[in-house]
């Protein structure tokens, strides 16, 4: 967790870039660090409610593409109460689109953004 935190902090203060110094395949980190900030927030319930929510689109979520179970998982979480998980992604510069594997972060072209 400690790792999520400063990579974070990192990512927000270098004007929303993933730092250079950090691997590209551990850009997960931003979005663990997020979703572990909304689990404190929301309670001990955040994932059952999460799961609650995706349950009722699993059909749909099985056969979409990446980017489009990427923007249903997003509308999931967005649905939890008092959660406005959309605007926290806004504000983070995170793409409500595109999934960061569709950005190809592994690559040698990858701006380090994840909008």
């Amino acid at each position: 967790m400690r790792g999520q935190r400063e990579t974070f902090e990192r990512y927000r203060a270098l004007d929303y870039t993933f730092p250079n110094d950090i691997p590209n395949n551990q850009v997960d980190r931003i979005h663990a660090y997020i979703l572990f900030q909304c689990e404190a927030q929301y309670g001990p319930n955040f994932w059952r409610d999460f799961f609650r929510e995706a349950n009722k689109h699993k059909t749909e979520m099985t056969t979409a593409e990446r980017d489009e179970r990427y923007r249903m998982t997003i509308d999931c979480f967005d649905r939890l109460p008092g959660l406005n998980f959309k605007e926290l992604l806004r504000e983070n510069h995170i793409s409500l689109t595109t999934d960061i594997k569709s950005m190809n972060p592994e690559g040698a072209g990858w701006n380090r953004r994840l909008e």
